[in-house]
């Protein structure tokens, strides 16, 4: 049932990805882990033959509430026919639909699909774009089990899996299609880089797609958490922060150098005022938005989003309540955060009744502020 709810609220976040065209991102070198554990991949990577559907019509979609634009959208005053912005979703099952916003309308196409078969009895459940587009890593998961990550060549619509298969802390193997539920944590801005990580495991990989190797880093004292729920990527992609500790009625955000391979601690957090979840930098790397949990899953749970200055050293608290499957989400010029909040009527616990659906909103709070929208 928790890994039900997870993948839905994955599933939820992929609709809120939104790319705007136009912007490349610098390119940056990415760093050298210190030598842990290389292990190379399987050259070449196997591919999945994709399923390509008619581009859909308008005509053809449901039809969506009318939008009221305020301000005006981008596309305003730009050639007809330009793509000012463009969003990428999940439709089930395993459909990966763009909606783009030009200058005439919103006009959606499906990019790719893959039927549910039985050499491919998985369902596509988050899509992680690379800075530039070129590739989009995908997380999958099968019947109550994990499932590999895949990366889309945009351009060609090729599926290749990937195969970070190894072995954590005492003989604990951890191949795909197993409990666990492989992540991805996030991409370095070359886009030649990522850091996965299984969601019960107490490391993660850094993976090269230039020489199709990955190192494994183990991160002791994390109690068995590995997956993006617990570890943040910086944005320049020269480290992580991630949640530990656990001992002594203490938890930490630690912070892992991917340069040098030196851990520190940011803060220590007590486990009485709740669980820390959701380490997220700000676009600058100056600052963590993170999430406290506090309560019983069956019967009351609220949840703060807070922030951690890394220059000052202070944490502050930007929003709390009942807002259930959320996840800080920052803006590109790091002002606003956004984050999902639950309707009032909805029980405080996680669990829902069977006939019962998600229902809430999106919200954002202003830092400078504090307002709430």
């Amino acid at each position: 049932m928790r890994r039900f709810f997870r993948a839905a609220f994955l599933a939820f976040s992929a609709a809120l990805l939104v790319a705007v065209i136009g912007c490349k991102p610098e390119s940056r070198s990415a760093p050298s882990p210190p030598p842990t554990q290389t292990t190379r991949l399987p050259l070449p990577l196997p591919t999945v033959p994709p399923s390509i559907l008619p581009t859909p019509t308008l005509a053809s979609m449901a039809s969506l509430p009318p939008i009221a634009w305020n301000p005006s959208p981008p596309c305003t005053g730009q050639p007809q026919g330009s793509a000012c912005a463009k969003l990428l979703y999940l439709r089930w099952p395993n459909y990966i639909v763009e909606s783009a916003w030009v200058s005439a309308g919103i006009i959606e196409t499906t990019v790719f699909t893959r039927p549910l078969t039985a050499d491919f009895n998985l369902t596509i459940d988050r899509l992680v774009p690379s800075p530039d587009y070129r590739k989009i890593a995908v997380e999958t998961s099968g019947y109550e089990k994990g499932g590999p990550i895949y990366l889309l060549n945009t351009s060609t619509r090729q599926l290749a899996k990937l195969d970070p298969v190894s072995v954590i802390g005492e003989g604990k193997t951890l191949p795909y299609g197993g409990l666990d539920s492989w992540q991805v944590i996030g991409w370095h801005p070359d886009g030649q880089h990522l850091l996965v990580g299984p969601d019960l495991a107490g490391g993660v990989y850094w993976i090269d797609l230039t020489t199709n190797t990955y190192h494994l880093i183990r991160l002791t004292g994390i109690g068995g958490i590995g997956g993006r729920n617990f570890v943040g990527l910086k944005p320049d992609g020269n480290g992580f922060a991630y949640v530990t500790g656990y001992t002594d009625d203490n938890q930490r955000i630690d912070y892992y150098d991917l340069l040098s391979g030196q851990v520190t601690t940011l803060f220590t957090f007590p486990l009485s005022e709740g669980t820390l979840q959701l380490p997220r930098f700000s676009p600058s790397g100056s600052a963590i938005a993170y999430l406290v949990e506090s309560g019983h899953p069956t019967t009351e749970l609220t949840q703060s989003i807070r922030l951690f200055d890394l220059s000052r050293n202070t944490n502050r608290t930007l929003v709390e309540g009942a807002l259930s499957h959320t996840e800080p989400v920052w803006s590109p010029d790091g002002r606003m955060i956004a984050f999902a909040w639950k309707d009032a009527t909805l029980p405080n616990g996680h669990w829902l009744p069977d006939n019962a659906t998600w229902l809430g909103n999106i919200w954002s709070v202003t830092l400078a502020s504090g307002q709430l929208r």
